[in-house]
């Protein structure tokens, strides 16, 4: 069952302790063991767990840079 989004803002979890703003999200970098780093617009990079990465990639539609720390 898809998790529930804020309708307006289009406001989406990428972390236990963040949600973003999808429209916000420019690129996500993979890590290791699954995890990944949101490069939001502003520069700004924030933590994002295995658990929301792939939905995120998908609702945002951004690219996901080569495999290595970002």
């Amino acid at each position: 069952m898809p998790r529930p989004r804020h309708p307006r803002l289009e406001l989406d979890r990428a972390h236990r302790s963040y949600l973003v703003q999808l429209a916000q999200v420019s690129a996500i970098g993979p890590l290791d063991a699954g995890e990944a780093r949101l490069h939001m617009a502003d520069g700004t990079v924030l933590p994002c767990s295995r658990r929301y990465r792939e939905s995120l990639r998908a609702l945002a539609a951004v690219t996901e840079p080569a495999h290595g720390r970002a």
